[in-house]
C-alpha cells in the first residue's frame, strides 16, 4: 500500500483554508469496493463518495475490489463543500495506481464533479489562491470561472478545464491545458454563485467642436 496526498481547499467563512487529501488503497479480491472518509467531513462532502466512483469510471479510472482509505488533513477541521470533489477524485486514482504522486505536487486542484466528470465552477477561486501562493504552490486548476479568478492573485498559474478527463491528461502529460492571463474583473458564474464585479462605465465619445462665431454684417 502506498499512501498519496492531493492538495485541495475548503471555505471557512470568505477565507480559505487547505486540506491535504491522504488516500491509500488496500487491493482485496475477496472484499467489495469500500470507501472511507475520515477527518470530519460534512454531509455534502460524506455524500460525494457514490458521485466520485460514477465520475472515475466514466473516465476509465477503474478501483478494483478492496479498501480506499481517505483522510482530510488537518484533522480537527470540519470540513465542507463540493470544492473538494475534485481532489478527492485525483487521490483515489493514484491511490489505485492510475496517476503518479509527482504529477499531483505542487498544485492545488478544486471543483465540483457531475457523475460523468464534468467540472463545475466553486466560490472562493481567488481567496484559494492567495492561501496556496502563501504556502508556496502557485498552480491551481479549477473550473474555467473560479480559475479565471485564481488568476487575479499575483503569482498565480490558473489552469482551466472542463472534465476531470482534460485534468487527467494534463497531469499525465503536461499538455492540454495553458495558464490563463490575469483579467481585471470577475465574470460571473451562476454556476459558482458569485456576483460579477462592477463593470466600469462607457467612456464617453468625444465632445462635438464648439459652434464657429457668425461675422457681423454691415448696417446701411
Amino acid at each position: 500500500m502506498r499512501t498519496v496526498r492531493v492538495l485541495g481547499m475548503c471555505l471557512v467563512g470568505t477565507e480559505a483554508e487547505l486540506v491535504t487529501v491522504e488516500a491509500r488503497f488496500e487491493p482485496h479480491e475477496r472484499t467489495r469496493l469500500e470507501v472511507t472518509i475520515s477527518g470530519l467531513p460534512d454531509p455534502v462532502v460524506r455524500e460525494s463518495k457514490g458521485r466520485l466512483l460514477a465520475a472515475l469510471e466514466e473516465n476509465r479510472l477503474h478501483l478494483p475490489q478492496g479498501r480506499l482509505f481517505v483522510n482530510l488533513h488537518p484533522a480537527g477541521m470540519r470540513k465542507s463543500g463540493e470544492g473538494l470533489d475534485l481532489p478527492l477524485a485525483l487521490a483515489a486514482a493514484a491511490a489505485a495506481g492510475h496517476l503518479t504522486q509527482a504529477m499531483l505536487a505542487r498544485t492545488l486542484f478544486l471543483g465540483e464533479l457531475g457523475i460523468d466528470g464534468r467540472l463545475h465552477s466553486v466560490p472562493g477561486g481567488l481567496a484559494a489562491a492567495r492561501a496556496a501562493t502563501a504556502a508556496g504552490v502557485a498552480r491551481v486548476v479549477a473550473a474555467e470561472a473560479t480559475a479565471r479568478e485564481a488568476a487575479l492573485w499575483p503569482g498565480t498559474s490558473a489552469f482551466a478545464a472542463r472534465d476531470l478527463k482534460e485534468v487527467v491528461g494534463w497531469i499525465s502529460s503536461g499538455q492540454g491545458l495553458l495558464p490563463l492571463a490575469p483579467q481585471t474583473e470577475l465574470a460571473e458564474d451562476p454556476a459558482a454563485g458569485g456576483a460579477a464585479a462592477p463593470r466600469p462605465p462607457p467612456r464617453p465619445g468625444p465632445r462635438p467642436p464648439p459652434p464657429r462665431p457668425q461675422s457681423g454684417g454691415g448696417g446701411g
